[in-house]
C-alpha cells in the first residue's frame, strides 16, 4: 500500500501500536540525538520520515517495556513496509545511534 505523508502516518502507528505517551517522548529524544550524528547534507529518499520514525518507535519500545511486538506485527502496523525492510529499518537505526 502506498505510505501516507507523516502527519497521517505518526498518528496511525501510534494507535494501531498502542504506544504510550512516555514512549513517544522518549522516541523523540531518540530522534533528536540522531538528528545531531547524521549531517544535514544527507540525501534522503521521500519516505525516509516514516522510516525513520518507525524504526525509533520500535526501538524505544523494545528498550522500555518488557514486552513489545514483534517486527513483523510493526510491519502489520505501519502497513507499508514489509518485514525485511523493517529489520533493516531497525538495524541501520541501531547502527547511526
Amino acid at each position: 500500500s502506498p505510505i501516507p505523508p507523516m502527519d497521517q502516518f505518526v498518528p496511525l502507528l501510534v494507535k494501531r501500536s498502542s504506544s504510550t505517551s512516555g514512549t513517544l517522548l522518549a522516541a523523540l529524544v531518540f530522534l533528536d540525538r540522531l538528528q545531531h550524528r547524521v549531517p544535514a547534507s544527507s540525501s534522503c529518499s521521500p519516505c525516509s520520515c516514516q522510516r525513520i520514525f518507525l524504526a525509533a518507535l520500535i526501538v524505544t519500545t523494545k528498550m522500555l517495556h518488557d514486552t513489545s511486538p514483534r517486527n513483523k506485527h510493526w510491519a502489520r502496523y505501519a502497513s507499508a513496509f514489509p518485514i525485511e525492510q523493517v529489520n533493516t529499518m531497525e538495524r541501520q537505526f541501531l547502527s547511526l545511534m
